[in-house]
């Protein structure tokens, strides 16, 4: 993530940590002359008391330098610190991933943003006030597809390797919330959609495209997809009653286009200092070329393509 040449307010600083903490970004372990600034510390130290978070690492990537530090221990209650190879689920930060994958297809000419989903899948169509209605591999991208986040609730806990194609054809003929860019809503089915295009257009496996065409190309070599091992990984918590409590994350095969990828500091770094500095495959168009950046969420945020964008254009980040 690349952060302009500015003073930190103490909002940016806000903004920063919770980027941090959601997408648990950590640095390569490369030697570098910069610092992580005092205020991100003590910001850091401070959310991570008040959230129980019991680990974390940061890399702070700016201009052609990289700042980098190591919090805490992978486990509550354990010994084992944080490292640049410790494994992280990075969960809904996963969709920065299959928008690039999307766009890579696109800047390949092989599938078109403003065409309608249906072009490629003809049996996933749509209805709105009781007619058939189409909705755009765009508006899926930026969540203005009129699919609410009440439809997280029809995803099942599944193993099967067809539960992409499951999830994606309970969507035929679906009703929809709202009119196809009417709004912005997020929801993790609109990438889930998308996932099982990339899978259509290329006609790989989902994960297997993105180790081949992204994880590889970037030499991410520790980047994993679907459901974590053992070795190496920080245990996942949430809050509890006065204390952080271990979370396994349960198993939706149908989602992993929207939360399952698994990756380190050293492999993260790659894919911001790839995909942001030096715009690897024309990824700057997950940033510039994102259409309309009208909707807003009720933080004020754009939501472009996998990333959200401050509504000045200056400041983006992936939530998690």
């Amino acid at each position: 993530m690349e952060f302009y040449n500015r003073n930190y307010s103490e909002r940016d600083v806000k903004r920063i940590i919770l980027f941090i903490i959601f997408l648990l970004i950590v640095t390569s372990g490369r030697a570098s002359s910069s610092k992580i600034p005092d205020e991100i510390d003590k910001v850091v130290i401070k959310a991570m008391d008040q959230g129980m978070i019991p680990g974390l690492s940061l890399a702070l990537i700016d201009g052609t330098s990289v700042a980098y530090k190591n919090y805490g221990v992978s486990q509550k209650g354990g010994n084992v610190r944080i490292t640049s190879e410790t494994l992280f689920e990075i969960g809904s930060c996963t969709k920065s991933f299959t928008a690039l994958a999307v766009m890579k297809l696109t800047m390949e000419k092989k599938i078109d943003l403003d065409q309608y989903v249906s072009t490629y899948i003809p049996w996933l169509r749509f209805k709105f006030n009781g007619n058939p209605y189409e909705v755009t591999l765009r508006q899926f991208l930026q969540h203005t597809s009129g699919l609410g986040k009440e439809t997280l609730a029809l995803i099942p806990a599944s193993t099967d390797e067809k539960a992409l194609e499951q999830l994606v054809r309970k969507f035929e003929n679906y009703e929809l919330k709202f009119q196809p860019g009417e709004r912005f809503e997020y929801a993790s089915i609109n990438y889930d959609i998308l996932g099982f295009l990339v899978q259509c257009i290329s006609g790989e496996n989902f994960g297997d495209y993105l180790k081949n065409q992204i994880f590889y190309p970037l030499q991410m070599t520790s980047t994993q997809f679907g459901i974590p091992g053992t070795f190496n990984m920080a245990k996942g918590h949430k809050p509890g009653f006065f204390k952080a409590k271990e979370f396994l994350a349960p198993e939706y095969r149908g989602n992993w286009p929207s939360g399952y990828v698994i990756s380190n500091t050293e492999d993260m770094v790659k894919f911001l200092g790839a995909t942001i500095v030096t715009g690897w495959t024309g990824i700057d168009s997950l940033i510039t070329f994102t259409g309309d950046f009208s909707y807003t969420n009720t933080f004020e945020d754009r939501y472009a393509y996998g990333w959200k964008v401050h509504a000045k254009k200056d400041f983006f980040f992936i939530p998690g």
